[in-house]
């Protein structure tokens, strides 16, 4: 017999929970949400934007970059399939919480991580959180202060042009 383990994170999952009737009063409407996910070598901070799009001819789902392609080397940061598959797993919760399908632009507006991070998933995860913050900033607290932090050493390496 073959065991497969799915690489989720149930925890920050089940946090979704606390916003439930605010996802389901939600009127579509432009919401902010920016979050840091921090644990023991793991980091990742992502700042977001959703919305419905009413332009959108053809009901999909949208995810508009608006970061540079960060060189990372580390394997195993994979951020944009990160970001991507917590966005997914977002829209299909909201999809089955509303009872109907959902079709949303998101906008990736700044992320950072912390280059020792030698744990996975910190950007699903930070994902997950930043979507939370759309509908109440207070219930997953982060320092202004760590996040700083790891934008400044983001950037100096950037500056330095080596790959992370």
């Amino acid at each position: 017999m073959k065991v497969t383990s799915l690489p989720i994170n149930p925890f920050t999952y089940s946090l979704l929970h606390k916003v439930n009737a605010k996802i389901l009063e939600w009127d579509l409407e432009p919401l902010v949400g920016k979050a840091l996910y921090s644990k023991h070598h793991s980091a990742g901070y992502l700042e977001l934007k959703m919305y419905f799009d009413k332009q959108n001819e053809y009901s999909k789902n949208e995810i508009i970059w608006n970061i540079p392609d960060y060189p990372i080397a580390v394997e195993t940061i994979n951020y944009k399939l990160e970001i991507q598959e917590g966005l997914s797993a977002f829209i299909k919760y909201m999809s089955a919480l509303r009872g109907e399908s959902m079709y949303l632009t998101f906008e990736i507006n700044d992320i950072a991580f912390d280059i020792t991070s030698t744990m996975k998933r910190p950007f699903e995860n930070a994902t997950i959180y930043a979507l939370i913050s759309c509908f109440d900033k207070e219930i997953i607290p982060f320092s202004e202060e760590r996040i700083k932090g790891i934008k400044d050493t983001t950037a100096w390496l950037l500056e330095r042009n080596e790959p992370f």
